[in-house]
């Protein structure tokens, strides 16, 4: 059966905001910026990467530190534990930074973490971390 609240085939002329958080929790180096980098049209989402490099000059280290690029996330508001899931995923052909990811993840925010509950949890269902070819290592 398909819930429908965890379901989308991105066939409308933009991200159904309704399904997906449009401002994610940040964490970690990654930055998400779903409104210069995520679109949805006919039946694809594209998730742009951006080198944000010079938009970071003049910010302090700590605003700097591994977050030289940004990327969209869509985090449903829907949860669930278990179900069937499924998607179509094109890598990116850069190097360093681009990481296409499709994972399902726990919440990260300590706040409401329970004593004896698990802090976080993922299941990375793919990861794609590109690499150097030989040739450009050389």
């Amino acid at each position: 059966m398909i819930r429908w609240n965890r379901s989308d085939d991105f066939n409308a002329r933009e991200v159904d905001w309704r399904k997906w958080q449009k401002s994610p929790e940040q964490f970690s180096g990654w930055r998400w910026d779903n409104e210069r980098n995520v679109t949805a049209q006919d039946g694809l989402l594209k998730i742009t990467l951006r080198n944000d490099s010079p938009a970071m000059k003049g910010k302090n280290e700590k605003d700097r530190e591994g977050r030289a690029y940004t990327s969209g996330m869509l985090k449903s508001y829907a949860k669930g534990t278990n179900g069937y899931y499924e998607a179509r995923i094109k890598g990116a052909p850069m190097f360093p930074g681009a990481s296409p990811a499709f994972w399902l993840y726990s919440t990260i925010d300590d706040t409401i973490t329970q004593a004896g509950e698990a802090r976080y949890s993922e299941i990375d269902i793919v990861e794609m971390t590109q690499r150097q070819s030989q040739k450009e290592e050389e």
